[in-house]
């Protein structure tokens, strides 16, 4: 009987010790001195302008035997905002991002001609990406490109 009254004692102090130690855990987290989640910004940053901060990109539409050379500056993060941004295309959204139908005034319609838009680098190659996860900086350079 003594015995497990010492064996009660000991896992009750043993409990205690750990709800203690898991809070004192918590505690030293939540009390950082940096906010993980917050961007740190150096007073040099902070200064500037979002008039300052727009990028400089270059979107090249080809459609047939036309080639029409846009240049957007920006301060969007990526291509589909750029191109929604300026105007220049259009198209629907969903969980993918921007699908894009009308390129300088152009429908493409698949069901009807098997035509579509598709997205290159400035050298021609086909993104891997959407319009929506391609990031943007400054001086790059895409191409629109009416497909069948």
């Amino acid at each position: 009987m003594k015995n497990v009254k010492k064996i009660i004692s000991l896992l009750t102090v043993l409990c205690i010790l750990l709800t203690v130690s898991v809070f004192a855990g918590c505690a030293d987290n939540s009390t950082s001195s940096t906010d993980s989640t917050a961007p740190a910004v150096s007073s040099d940053t902070a200064a500037v302008s979002s008039e300052d901060a727009k990028i400089t990109i270059t979107v090249t539409v080809i459609n047939g035997e036309s080639k029409k050379d846009f240049t957007i500056k920006t301060s969007a993060d990526n291509l589909a905002d750029a191109l929604l941004e300026e105007g220049l295309a259009d198209g629907t959204t969903d969980t993918y991002g921007l699908f894009i139908t009308t390129v300088d005034g152009y429908t493409a319609d698949y069901d009807k001609n098997g035509e579509w838009w598709g997205i290159k680098d400035g050298e021609g190659n086909d993104l891997m990406t959407g319009a929506s996860s391609t990031e943007i900086k400054d001086g790059d350079s895409f191409q629109l490109v009416l497909s069948k």
